[in-house]
């Protein structure tokens, strides 16, 4: 069994990092980048430590 950090919250299956059985990343800690200067929602924001299975 994969260990989960449940302090990041995820559900993005498609990810390598992802823990299904508890929707929580295995990383320690992620990367987020904004797509704008200013955000205005998560739409604004990607994972950058994002690894497609």
């Amino acid at each position: 069994m994969t260990k989960s950090n449940d302090s990041i919250r995820c559900s993005v299956h498609d990810c390598k990092h992802n823990c299904a059985e508890k929707n929580c990343c295995s990383l320690d800690t992620i990367q987020v980048r904004a797509h704008n200067a200013n955000p205005k929602s998560s739409a604004s924001v990607d994972c950058c430590s994002f690894d497609c299975k």
